[in-house]
């Protein structure tokens, strides 16, 4: 239940300032959180008793307007809503800290980074909103993802014109085909008809080709055939649908079962043909060998590569577990995207099995002499002196190459120092105080407004490399510039630590993360998390 607050009449508040009596869709810049919550203090004075998630309604369908104006999408209504309760949640937290009590030092460092978030922008976009301007098909997206880039900054970069040209223009040639589709034809004398158009004082120069004084005629029509005639060959049957039901991911029984289906559509007996699960089965392994024969012989192998190769165990729903190799090959600029050569069966999954597989995929795709350098894990089966596979890839190419070892696993070794410095080092498979740290984990607060922070009042180097860590990390988070959760989420702490803000961040339960890091105290997001 969300509790009103009491809020002076006098239109100010001692932490948010003066109220905001003007719309937010009215401005020319997206509204930041503190203007959001300016706006909640004016709505408040207007009706007391008004419940304060009604009030944030009223500011959604606001929101909802200029965000609309600048055409970039956002969250549900539902989501939206929570996050401006949250807000709200947050500002009604450091109103309850007491007169006397504002000036300690805890107090002070809560209403400061209370503060700093106001001053970051109320943002609903969703997690994907770079995908979703990109599959809106305009021309501009990049220009409207820009802009939010630049709104999300403080002070403020850009602003919106009065109206949204191109947006506009696109509304009324959707208009206009709206209105020349419900028409009724015209007559075979090509007679005219007048169709005026409304356009605003500020966009009428831009759209004065589409002016009332045009004429239009209502385009003919070819009616589409009521029924459609196929002729597949019954042994083609399976193939020409085969490719479609293995990347819908169907079964043989599905896939069967659809085919069966359309024979009978058309008028055909399925008795006339030889269906059966096993067919089908024989049929689509074919049709899989016959697209990958294509895709290597349509493969241009690139001047020079790096092959990049890592084993895993597999389990599968009929419980056989199989050892497998994931290899792969980028370089760039011949390779745009890495190419994924093959994940082949093993043995085990020691080096000389990985050398084999790794080698006879270079040579089955005709990059055995292009190969300049080899990425992987470095685990003893990679880079054991005699038997390690990178070690036996480079003897088998018969010339030295660059070796990139995973900085991840590098950088491992360094947190582990340094973990072992600070907590000492232990014989156990586990660490008893992360094993209770997840056992406990719901029993935690997780506000975020009491969270021990980085200790600025220390030597002038410190500082200056927390300012520079600060910087790079909310840099990074800003561009997206690590799309695995692991990485993210280190970042995030990270800025959260040295006091920075991270839109709409949450503490994730520790899983699969803190299990590793029990295993080799390698995982620095955990650190964080627990101190």
């Amino acid at each position: 239940m969300v509790k009103a607050v009491r809020v002076n009449r006098n239109k100010e508040d001692w932490l948010l300032g003066k109220a905001c009596d003007k719309s937010l869709a009215i401005g020319s810049r997206l509204p930041l959180q503190l203007k959001v919550m300016r706006r909640f203090l004016s709505l408040r004075l207007l009706d007391v008793n008004k419940p304060t998630k009604q009030i944030f309604r009223v500011i959604l369908d606001e929101l909802k307007e200029i965000w609309g104006r600048a055409a970039i999408p956002i969250k549900v209504d539902r989501n939206c809503l929570r996050q401006l309760l949250k807000i709200h949640q947050d500002w009604f937290a450091i109103t309850k800290i007491k007169i006397d009590s504002r000036q300690t030092v805890n107090s002070k460092k809560h209403i400061a980074n209370f503060k700093t978030r106001m001053n970051t922008l109320c943002d609903l976009t969703p997690s994907d909103v770079e995908n979703k301007l990109k599959a809106s098909r305009k021309t501009y997206w990049k220009e409207d993802f820009m802009f939010l880039i630049g709104q999300r900054e403080y002070p403020q970069r850009g602003r919106m014109a009065n109206v949204d040209r191109n947006e506009a223009q696109r509304a009324n040639i959707q208009s206009l085909r709206s209105s020349r589709t419900n028409t009724p034809s015209l007559p075979a004398s090509n007679e005219t008809y007048d169709e005026s158009i409304s356009v605003g004082s500020n966009e009428s120069e831009d759209l004065s080709q589409f002016s009332s004084d045009e004429e239009y005629y209502e385009p003919r029509r070819t009616p589409r055939p009521s029924s459609v005639i196929l002729e597949i060959p019954a042994k083609n049957l399976t193939k020409a649908t085969g490719q479609v039901a293995d990347s819908r991911d169907l079964s043989l029984r599905d896939h069967l079962t659809i085919q069966s289906a359309l024979v009978a559509a058309g008028g055909g007996n399925i008795n006339d043909l030889s269906m059966s699960l096993t067919t089908v089965h024989r049929q689509r392994q074919q049709l899989r060998k016959e697209i990958s024969d294509g895709i290597k012989e349509s493969f241009i192998p690139p001047s020079s590569i790096l092959i990049h190769w890592d084993s895993k165990l597999i389990k599968y729903l009929t419980g056989k577990v199989d050892d497998r190799v994931a290899i792969l090959i980028s370089g760039k600029p011949d390779l745009e995207n890495p190419k994924l050569l093959g994940i082949p069966v093993i043995a085990n999954s020691t080096g000389e099995a990985q050398h084999n597989a790794v080698i006879d995929l270079l040579r089955e795709w005709k990059v055995f002499d292009k190969v300049v350098g080899l990425v992987f894990d470095t685990t003893a089966s990679n880079t054991g002196r005699l038997k390690g596979s990178a070690t036996s890839i480079e003897k088998t190419l018969g010339r030295a190459v660059l070796w990139f070892a995973c900085r991840h696993h590098v950088y491992e070794i360094h947190v582990k120092h340094v973990s072992d410095s600070v907590m000492g080092k232990r014989n156990s498979p586990s660490e008893a105080l992360f094993v209770r740290f997840q056992k406990d984990w719901k029993d935690f607060d997780q506000e975020q407004s009491n969270l021990v922070l980085f200790d600025w009042e220390v030597n002038d180097d410190l500082i200056n490399v927390g300012h520079q860590v600060l910087e790079w990390a909310t840099g990074c988070l800003a561009s997206k510039t690590f799309p695995r959760e692991d990485y993210r989420e280190l970042v995030q702490l990270t800025v959260l630590f040295l006091g920075g803000t991270v839109p709409d961040f949450r503490f994730r339960k520790p899983g699969s993360l803190l299990s590793l890091f029990q295993r080799k105290r390698s995982n620095p997001s955990y650190s964080l998390l627990v101190f």
